[in-house]
């Protein structure tokens, strides 16, 4: 394979544990890919996903680069090599999306009709393969490699996901004989899971921690070795659980994109595994905070327009109902009566209680003038700004920097 393109591609993945193998389509299965399944007799000959996805010798021809995901949830890459003698193609992977819990692995389990004697060994196996959890990076990589090898608009991508069925090394089996406690506190855990999710989406944080950390958090499974990478773990699908849970109060993609990134920082820096609790506590209060001050939930796919520009232009002058009519091409009488039927509030008001809410917020966190702060809101005239502030909180801006102060 003389491409330094593959030649690169190829260190680049062995760096991030990504495996990879040159493929002659000719031999089909006889490289052995991925043994960890096969070895078991769970994988059978499926791990010939060329085969699954229907390609064949031409395959390598073709300019189609495939993403795959196959039954057991793993992922990987097909890039055809160009030019070559042989009918060659790259494989990427095995490697997962997520982190799965050992009740993910349960339900892969039951889907694909293996004994519940397999799950501890399949817990093992995902907690070996590489996490990429960035796939739109993964994405962009191949995206630039598909330039390089057959150039700018020359090639596509194809997405291909393996259908779920049984595996034929086992058949289809009877429901799992659990005992009557076994399946009565499988029935409270997923009864306390809806709970939590449900208070997260409401921007309960109070019955939120109540029903995670009596149920949900504490039986999240462990995936590693060590109790520090662990919690991480775990922290990773607490995680994506609340951004789902958020995601049903209609908070805008923005807001969950930002909270979720932020919180998976915080979980690979995570020092030791004594601070996990704290940080999955204040992922929660995160979540729910950002629920209660930007969900839309309940509104009409019009007003969640409005009321999302209006949150990402705070700062703008052109928040009156006037322009923010002319700006969706709205009637002004329309949108208001339509506005305080559906929020509540005026929209005006809405638009001061937004900027306040906003201001109180700079001034706990920034160090900058008042004026500087009543700018960024939106309010440049600093008399007015200091009454809208009194009005919504009781106190002046200065007062409210110095309670905050302790002064």
């Amino acid at each position: 394979m003389r491409n330094p393109y593959l030649n690169f591609t190829v260190d680049y993945f062995d760096q991030l544990r990504l495996q990879t193998m040159v493929i002659n389509l000719r031999e089909r299965c006889a490289p052995k890919t991925d043994p960890g399944l096969r070895k078991t007799g769970i994988a059978g000959e499926d791990d010939c996903f060329w085969d699954l996805c229907g390609l064949d010798l031409d395959f390598s021809e073709s300019t189609a680069i495939y993403f795959v995901t196959d039954r057991y949830r793993r992922r990987y890459i097909l890039v055809p090599i160009p030019e070559q003698e042989l009918p060659l193609a790259l494989r990427v992977g095995p490697y997962a999306a997520e982190a799965l819990s050992r009740e993910q692995v349960r339900e892969l389990c039951d889907r694909m009709g293996l004994p519940p004697e397999q799950i501890p060994f399949l817990c093992q196996y995902y907690s070996t393969l590489p996490l990429v959890k960035d796939e739109h990076a993964m994405e962009a990589y191949i995206n630039t490699l598909g330039r390089a090898l057959f150039g700018t608009g020359n090639f596509t991508f194809r997405y291909w996901k393996e259908a779920a069925e049984p595996s034929p090394a086992f058949g289809s089996v009877p429901p799992p004989a659990y005992s009557e406690p076994t399946r009565k506190t499988i029935e409270l855990r997923y009864a306390q899971e809806t709970l939590f999710m449900d208070s997260v989406a409401a921007g309960d944080a109070e019955a939120a921690e109540q029903a995670a950390f009596s149920g949900v958090f504490a039986h999240l499974e462990d995936r590693s070795a060590t109790s520090l990478q662990s919690r991480r773990d775990s922290l990773i699908v607490f995680n994506t659980l609340c951004r789902k849970a958020a995601e049903r109060a209609g908070l805008h993609p923005v807001f969950l994109d930002a909270i979720s990134r932020k919180n998976a920082t915080r979980i690979e820096t995570l020092p030791s595994a004594a601070e996990a609790d704290g940080l999955s506590r204040e992922i929660l209060r995160n979540y729910c905070s950002a629920v209660r001050e930007h969900n839309t939930k309940g509104y009409s796919e019009q007003i969640q327009s409005v009321v999302n520009h209006i949150t990402f232009h705070l700062a703008s002058d052109a928040l009156t109902l006037q322009a923010i009519a002319a700006h969706f091409n709205l009637n002004k009488s329309y949108l208001s009566t339509r506005f305080k039927r559906e929020v509540g509030v005026t929209l005006t008001d809405y638009v001061n209680q937004k900027r306040i809410s906003r201001a109180a917020y700079l001034l706990s966190t920034q160090s900058g003038s008042i004026q500087s702060i009543a700018c960024a809101c939106g309010i440049p005239d600093i008399t007015y700004f200091t009454r809208l502030f009194k009005r919504e909180n009781g106190v002046t801006p200065t007062q409210y920097r110095k309670q905050l102060a302790g002064t």
